[in-house]
């Protein structure tokens, strides 16, 4: 779990008066810091970066100016510099601190604990510092190490709310929970309400799975009018880690209208994108960054981000490359294209080029060799390049050092589950041999009760639920995915029950609404749709994104009434937001007005050209309505390609080709929707209706596969009314 530190703060504070205490209040380094922390770093950066012309030296000018950096958002830029002063000056502390943090927040952890044990000798009596380094350990799960250094950061003036919550949630990952209540309520009870308070009390309450606790307590710690920016980060990272888009959305929104720097808006806007799988979104991000500022590094490193969550396999290769060759123009370090390296390779060697990405993880086979990430993807690679002996050696080279470790063996089994691989006898035998040396391991749980899920044994799947029940009894995330194992096992009933009594605990996490909605679909019990909407506009009144999920359902039932009066609402929460207002068009059409409908859709696609919500239901109004077919697909295409990989909308796509009458394509995507989703009725149906229509040979096998794996409904009397006819 990644987090951005409390101890941040106050160490920024300290080491902010410390390096500028020589100055005059009228040096041009005093008033660029000055222009900092007001938000005007643009003008910051220009004075800095002449200061430091005229003296490169100057660790002080060189943090001063990453710091205009960053808070442009422009964090890896803004590590290049911090970087360059740890090299260069090993005593100039607050270099350490920022690097540590942005480190922590890419995800390299270890390179982040190096440093800020390295800050905790520099300042030696720091408290601050010492909690850094706790949070860290318990970044890397290092519950009991954290808890020591708590304890020495106590007795040196750390405060005692924020020692006993870190001592909390180290005591609920090492799974006391009755221990670790006890500690956070005495916190609790203090009557603190310092955004420091609030900060590590949301880490706590994360920790136990209480996710929408959390984000109520994470954003308590903004109440200031102009918060920290390391609150300000944090919070922002958290919504992001838990799915809470439409919360995180609203922030982006609140900085730009309290005119943070628009690079800064437009970096945490690539960053909602890429962590909703939203590509074509992260890309207009991007494009709209590089108008703002000139070619630098951060842009670089989300390119190939974007390119990940695309699956673009050739520009995943062309972005890595373009970092490394930017990297080689410029004055960077040594030591910084190694934590470069580190960035650019798993990614580029998990998503791209096969081949290609074993060259990728030799770029970090020197001091990060024996990590679990470059190890285990260097097994899988050879799999998946066709090197199975050297795969089936690796492996086992793998289990004889590491099987009496969790985490590598969750790795192993993970590669396992990949049917072209080892298989899935050996992934159960990796998996109990992980949930026997640590019970309450969560990953190698979850992804046991997937592989069944992916095997279709739903019943093995369900016994894990009763075999490690303490899961579900502490952790409403584990809760949740029983829902949808039960739901798989027609168990529908029982499912809602466990569904309702936990959502509420993640509830603005659409994905899990989301996925109850693709799983009841799939199993039958599309008609008890409703049911789901209702409770999600409930407990999430204030949430245009889960509005819109209700509305959509309540259009597909064509309750038009329920449709307008959910996109009213949602229209008054977020009267810019496109969805509302495609929805309300649509609810027109539903009450019968098509020609205002068309009116109005024509209008919004006008005003939001690239909405793929506007296309999606542009397009079916059209096709329903026999206006413009040719309209209508090239605009349900287009969504698709807004929304990517999006189950929906590929069905949406097919379902708008055959209502054009372009069969062939609609067969097209069906079989693509197959490959991804081969245990899913809808495709084949789509494929063998279509393909009726042009008297292909695999009509019977396609709808038979749909009927085999649980049609229901109309679709399963038109299917079987269509194989009488072969």
């Amino acid at each position: 779990m990644k987090r951005l530190h409390l101890a941040a703060s106050v160490l920024l504070l300290v080491f902010v008066v410390a390096c500028s205490s020589s100055d005059s209040p009228e040096s041009p380094v005093k008033k660029a810091q000055n222009e900092i922390d007001q938000h005007r770093v643009v003008l910051a950066q220009k004075e800095l970066e002449k200061e430091l012309e005229k003296d490169p030296e100057s660790s002080e000018i060189r943090y001063q100016l990453a710091r205009s950096i960053e808070k442009q958002g422009l964090i890896y830029d803004a590590l290049h510099q911090y970087i360059h002063i740890n090299t260069k000056d090993p005593l100039f502390s607050p270099a350490f601190e920022s690097a540590a943090r942005i480190l922590n927040r890419i995800g390299d952890d270890m390179e982040a604990l190096d440093r800020a044990h390295f800050l905790a000798d520099l300042l030696n009596e720091d408290p601050w510092a010492r909690l850094l380094v706790a949070r860290l350990h318990l970044d890397l799960d290092h519950s009991g190490r954290a808890r020591a250094i708590i304890d020495t950061a106590q007795t040196l003036g750390l405060l005692e709310v924020v020692a006993d919550l870190v001592r909390a949630e180290a005591l609920a990952r090492d799974h006391k929970f009755d221990s670790a209540r006890q500690i956070a309520d005495r916190a609790i009870a203090s009557g603190d309400n310092s955004p420091w308070f609030y900060r590590q009390a949301a880490d706590y309450v994360e920790s136990v799975g209480l996710v929408d606790s959390a984000v109520v307590l994470s954003q308590r710690s903004l109440a200031e009018d102009d918060p920290q920016d390391v609150f300000l980060n944090d919070h922002f990272q958290r919504l992001l880690r838990v799915n809470y888009f439409w919360d995180a959305e609203q922030l982006i929104d609140s900085l730009a209208a309290a005119n943070r720097p628009p690079t800064l808006i437009s970096v945490l806007q690539i960053q909602l994108q890429i962590a909703a799988d939203e590509d074509a979104e992260a890309e207009a991000a991007i494009a709209k960054l590089s108008t703002q500022v000139s070619l630098n590094l951060t842009r670089l490193v989300y390119e190939l981000l974007t390119d990940v969550i695309s699956g673009n396999l050739l520009t995943i290769q062309e972005s890595a490359a373009g970092i490394l060759r930017h990297m080689s123009q410029f004055d960077y370090s040594d030591e910084f294209k190694q934590i470069m390296a580190w960035q650019i390779a798993l990614p580029t060697a998990r998503y791209g080029e096969q081949v290609d990405g074993l060259d990728y993880i030799q770029l970090v086979r020197g001091q990060r060799a024996n990590m679990p990430e470059v190890r285990l993807t260097h097994t899988e690679l050879l799999f998946k390049t066709g090197q199975f002996e050297e795969g089936f050696k690796q492996l086992a080279t793998l289990h004889r050092f590491h099987q009496r470790e969790p985490v590598w063996l969750t790795g192993m089994a993970e590669i396992g589950k990949r049917r072209d691989t080892v298989g899935t006898d050996r992934a159960i035998e990796y998996y109990r041999e992980a949930l026997a040396l640590d019970e309450w391991y969560r990953p190698a749980f979850e992804g046991f009760v997937d592989l069944y899920r992916q095997e279709r044994e739903f019943d093995k799947a369900l016994s894990l639920f009763d075999e490690y029940a303490h899961f579900v009894q502490h952790y409403p995330a584990c809760a949740i995915t029983q829902s949808f194992v039960l739901t798989e096992d027609r168990q529908f009933d029982r499912a809602m029950r466990m569904f309702s009594d936990h959502i509420p605990h993640l509830r603005e996490d659409m994905t899990r609404w989301r996925e109850m909605q693709f799983v009841m679909q799939q199993y039958g019990y599309e008609m008890r749709w409703p049911r789901l909407a209702e409770m999600a506009a409930e407990l999430n009144a204030d949430n245009v994104e889960a509005l819109m999920f209700a509305a959509e359902i309540m259009a597909r039932n064509e309750d038009a009434g329920r449709v307008k009066e959910l996109a009213t609402h949602a229209a008054g929460i977020g009267p810019n937001d496109p969805e509302p207002k495609a929805m309300l068009a649509y609810a027109l059409y539903l009450e019968g007005d098509t020609e205002q409908a068309l009116t109005e859709f024509e209008q919004l696609r006008s005003e939001y050209r690239d909405n793929p919500f506007v296309m999606t239901y542009y397009s079916l109004l059209l096709a329903r309505t026999g206006q413009n077919p040719s309209l209508a697909a090239d605009m349900a295409r287009r969504a698709m390609f807004g929304y990517e990989s999006d189950f929906r909308s590929r069905m949406h796509l097919c379902r708008i080709y055959y209502m054009t009458g372009r069969f062939d394509l609609c067969i097209g995507e069906a079989r693509k929707a197959i490959s991804q989703y081969r245990n899913h009725f809808l495709p084949y149906f789509w494929a063998g209706k279509a393909g009726a229509k042009l008297h292909r040979d695999d009509v019977s096998e396609n709808l038979n596969k749909s009927i085999e794996l649980g049609l229901y409904g109309e679709r399963l009397e038109e299917a079987r009314q269509l194989l009488t006819k072969i």
